[in-house]
């Protein structure tokens, strides 16, 4: 881990990672960005969900 590693958040580090995403990729299914983000489909699902819906 590094010096920083201790104070990330695990939750706002995979929703900024997904927004990355969308900078090479014009449109990822769920299964696809779960696979980018290595983390399970239904992780993937709500962080997409909880960015759309507010507004990304």
């Amino acid at each position: 881990m590094t010096a920083t590693g201790d104070y990330t958040i695990a939750s706002l580090d995979t929703g900024l990672r997904a927004m990355r995403l969308f900078l090479t990729h014009d449109t990822l299914t769920v299964t696809e960005a779960a696979g980018h983000l290595r983390v399970g489909r239904s992780t993937a699902h709500r962080v997409l969900s909880t960015l759309e819906s507010r507004g990304f």
